[in-house]
C-alpha cells in the first residue's frame, strides 16, 4: 500500500504447493511473497511494472504493452460519390474496416446503401 511496485514475478513451488507471487517494491530493499495478488494498475501503468517473471502469454504481454487510453472520439467525412467502391478492383472497398498506427488509427467503409449513386459518411478516426 502506498508504494511503487516494480516488479512482479511467479516462484514456482513443489509440485503439490502453491505458486508465490513475489513482489519488489521501490521503497524496500528485500522482495516480498504472497500467495495470491490482486493488481488494479491500468494497463498503461502495468507495462512500467517488470512482468517478465509472471510467464504471460504473448497475447497478453502485446495487449499490455500496445493498449492505450485516449479520450473517445470520431471524426467522419461526408463525401458526395463513394470512390472507395469505384477503384480499381483490388483497391475497392466494399464495406469493413482498416487500421494503421497512423493518428488515424482507424477507417471504416459504410456497408450500407452499396452500389448506389449517393453520398455517404465515412468514419476516418475512432479511439
Amino acid at each position: 500500500m502506498d508504494a511503487r511496485v516494480t516488479a512482479l514475478a511467479i516462484q514456482p513451488r513443489e509440485p503439490m504447493e502453491p505458486h508465490l507471487v513475489e513482489v519488489s517494491v521501490a521503497a524496500y530493499k528485500n522482495t516480498r511473497q504472497f500467495h495470491h495478488v490482486i493488481t488494479t494498475l491500468p494497463f498503461g501503468c502495468l507495462r512500467n511494472v517488470d512482468t517478465s517473471g509472471c510467464r504471460f502469454t504473448w497475447d497478453l504481454q502485446t495487449a499490455i504493452r500496445s493498449l492505450r487510453y485516449e479520450c473517445s472520439t470520431k471524426v467522419a467525412i461526408r463525401f458526395s460519390s463513394r470512390w472507395w467502391e469505384q477503384c480499381k478492383p483490388r483497391l475497392k472497398q466494399c464495406g469493413g474496416v482498416s487500421s494503421t498506427d497512423r493518428p488515424i488509427r482507424m477507417v471504416i467503409y459504410p456497408s450500407y446503401g452499396m452500389n448506389k449513386d449517393e453520398g455517404a459518411t465515412m468514419i476516418v478516426s475512432y479511439s
